[in-house]
């Protein structure tokens, strides 16, 4: 039986690199299971981002296997493409991203309402309209954001905007939270409480977690690490 969460068997990834044939990751395997976060260090360039393109679905490996167990079923990340990634990283996956990347014409709550109708054509019946305004007034309290909803992304601070987009990465009720480096703008203080919030909220949502940082002060915050030197898992 396939392991609950994401499961990650000897993933490599190589590319031409003049005449040579270059390994971005070699043989890499890791799991991680709903409601855990495993935190990814390393230095620049040992292959951090490579691997949550990967996982993404925005990379197709070399060779070796991803999958995600959700409720619909196993989920094969290593060969989606084209539409059906699309689809997988709309319905399945949430991105916490280096810098936030919200609109500046929505509102707090216009952020978190925007994600489940990507890829509509047709605006939302009114019963999935009803519970998406529902999730995002859960997601804002949990994110210590009541009270927020209306207010314009100028209006808020460098932490509150962090919070805005974790919540709007869980907005679809992803299985898997993918975070790559979400505190690098922030301060010690602000980045410390944005990281717990991450752990926090992936353990009440039960969203698999993979959060990459180069920041070790972050990292120590997390229950569980690896490290990547040159493509390679060297501790687990």
């Amino acid at each position: 039986m396939s392991q609950q969460g994401l499961s990650v068997n000897n993933l490599s990834i190589t590319i031409q690199d003049g005449t040579e044939q270059r390994n971005l990751l070699d043989n890499v395997s890791l799991h991680v299971a709903p409601g855990s976060v495993l935190g990814v260090s390393g230095p620049s360039g040992s292959g951090k981002s490579t691997l949550l393109s990967a996982i993404g679905c925005l990379q197709p490996p070399t060779s070796g296997t991803i999958t995600l167990q959700t409720a619909s079923g196993e989920l094969d990340l290593a060969s989606a493409k084209g539409p059906e990634a699309a689809r997988i990283r709309r319905n399945h996956i949430g991105i916490v991203f280096q810098q936030p990347n919200l609109l500046p014409s929505l509102s707090v709550r216009e952020q978190l309402l925007l994600m489940p109708r990507l890829g509509r054509v047709l605006p939302l019946p009114r019963q999935q309209k009803i519970a998406a305004e529902q999730r995002a007034a859960s997601l804002l309290e949990a994110v210590e954001l009541s009270g927020m909803d209306n207010r314009r992304i100028s209006e808020l601070s460098g932490g509150q905007q962090a919070r805005v987009n974790i919540a709007r990465a869980l907005m679809n009720s992803p299985e898997l939270l993918l975070v790559d480096e979400p505190t690098a703008a922030l301060d010690q203080a602000t980045a410390a409480t944005v990281t717990r919030l991450i752990v926090d909220m992936a353990q009440e949502f039960g969203a698999a977690t993979l959060y990459v940082s180069h920041d070790a002060n972050q990292l120590a915050e997390l229950p569980d690490t690896i490290e990547l030197v040159d493509g390679v898992l060297v501790t687990s």
